[in-house]
């Protein structure tokens, strides 16, 4: 299990990366998309790492992934609601 959430961690924040790099050289719809894209990946990420260091009973590390993810959860809502903002203007 611990080998499973390491990948699908790994994976997601790897994709993350890359949402947010593609996102850079395109137009505004699709830098929003992508963007948004990369906040719900790293969303994921955290989740997985804080199940990881639960179940390896780091719970400090656990509480720091789930600080983390308030976070994240802000930027996704933030973009969310530029990418609204600019859908209605």
């Amino acid at each position: 299990m611990d080998l499973i959430l390491q990948i699908w961690g790994g994976s997601f924040y790897l994709t993350n990366k890359i949402c947010f790099a593609l996102a850079e050289d395109k137009n505004k719809s699709r830098k929003r998309q992508l963007k948004i894209a990369g906040w719900l990946f790293f969303m994921i990420m955290n989740g997985s790492m804080g199940t990881l260091m639960i179940i390896q009973n780091k719970p400090i590390l656990a509480i720091q992934q789930a600080v983390s993810l308030c976070f994240v959860v802000y930027g996704f809502m933030t973009a969310i609601k530029v990418a609204s903002v600019k859908n209605a203007q």
